[in-house]
């Protein structure tokens, strides 16, 4: 942690005269005292400015000095909440700051002009454990066919290796997402690459905002803020939504997940919490592997109002065996669950599910395995077929107190 000082410096010169019996030895000496006053505050990260954004508590004169913008005051009044904003008017960027922004050139506006930039992020100092990427706006187009989706415009990031991580190429609706980025090299932690193609065929236009923020491990309420190690998302609260990457929530079917996926994404458990429920989100269309299929069966069960299962799970569902000796299927992979046919539970020990993951209604899947909560989402080499396949999916989650009743 790094403590700025100021010192503000009063001299007070007191003149005493002194008066001597000879007229020769008369003299006048100044006495002079100087009070030091020193303020010190650490560069802590803060909220001031514009809804809020966060940065770090600096000087006004560092945070000019280091080209960043003063936003509300920190420190008791003593320093300057700095914000660090990058925009693409190069092609190579390195960012080596406690908290950015990454920003399209026009935004909050949408830009239509071609993009071709690379940014690298470097850790601050040693300590820094873990990167957090909050894309507080994000979208890109989805490609230029079902089959191709984050191919006209993406966001790609590489680990200090130079390899692309296991949640692939971003585009689309990601507003609201977040990634935790491990740091394994003190000279470079990882790279973004942000390619667009512009205006052609047609383009609707690109806009992001993504907030970068680099985690203390010395620092006790950074470390509160931290991922446990091979998280790639971290939910806290009792409730929340959970939504794969690149899922378009506007209800169309003109945009896929990517192929080759496999991340992992954590929930927070409350004490005392004895289970998770995953509902399907309503409002939207979902699909993991193909959508509106009538070949899911194992998840099926008599509340179904007709003969079409759309939920799908255990590998006879989700997993087949390909030609070449390989096996191919997509899958949310949830541990222990069990779906919902209650009470009492119907038990479904299969950790593989896709379709539209959960049954339809207010039903859905309950977990009460120990320890760490834990979901992955994998998809194969192959993209989706047809309209409808391959969508993603949209969960909500709700921690119980009260363990649910199994029936086995």
């Amino acid at each position: 942690m790094q403590w700025k000082v100021f010192i503000l410096v009063l001299v007070i010169a007191h003149a005493d005269g002194v008066s001597s019996k000879t007229k020769t030895n008369r003299s006048r000496k100044g006495k002079f005292f100087s009070i030091f006053n020193i303020v010190t505050f650490p560069n802590d990260l803060c909220n001031k400015g514009n809804q809020n954004q966060g940065g770090v508590c600096l000087s006004s004169y560092e945070c000019s000095v280091a080209g960043g913008q003063k936003a509300g005051n920190c420190a008791h009044g003593f320093g300057f909440c700095c914000h660090f904003i990058f925009k693409p008017d190069s092609t190579k960027i390195s960012i080596k700051k406690k908290v950015s922004y990454i920003q399209n050139l026009n935004f909050p506006a949408t830009d239509l002009a071609f993009v071709d930039q690379t940014i690298s992020l470097v850790p601050l100092n040693e300590n820094i454990c873990q990167i957090h990427l909050d894309f507080l706006q994000f979208n890109l187009g989805e490609g230029s066919s079902l089959k191709k989706p984050c191919e006209k415009q993406r966001f790609r990031i590489k680990n200090s290796k130079g390899e692309q991580m296991p949640f692939r190429d971003l585009c689309g609706r990601n507003s609201g997402q977040h990634l935790y980025l491990p740091v394994d090299d003190l000279k470079l932690a990882a790279t973004i690459e942000i390619t667009t193609m512009g205006n052609q065929n047609q383009d609707s236009g690109y806009r992001w905002n993504i907030k970068v923020t680099q985690l203390d491990c010395s620092n006790k309420e950074e470390r509160k803020m931290m991922t446990p190690t091979g998280c790639d998302q971290y939910f806290r609260g009792r409730s929340g939504m959970l939504r794969s990457f690149n899922f378009d929530d506007m209800g169309t079917t003109t945009i896929q997940y990517q192929t080759n996926l496999k991340y992992t994404i954590c929930l927070e458990r409350p004490t005392g919490s004895c289970e998770v429920v995953y509902t399907r989100d309503q409002n939207t269309m979902m699909s993991v592997g193909k959508g509106g299929s009538t070949e899911y069966a194992r998840c099926c069960f008599d509340y179904v109002s007709d003969d079409k299962c759309d939920n799908g799970c255990g590998s006879a569902d989700c997993i087949q065996e390909a030609p070449s000796n390989k096996s191919i299927g997509d899958y949310l992979l949830i541990s222990d669950g069990m779906v919902k046919k209650g009470p009492p539970y119907s038990v479904v020990h299969n950790e593989h599910f896709c379709g539209t993951i959960t049954p339809r209604g207010e039903v859905g899947v309950v977990s009460q395995a120990s320890g760490p909560v834990v979901m992955r989402f994998v998809t194969d080499e192959y993209p989706g077929k047809g309209d409808g396949d391959e969508l993603g999916w949209s969960l909500m989650y709700m921690f119980q107190d009260t363990c649910s009743k199994i029936s086995i």
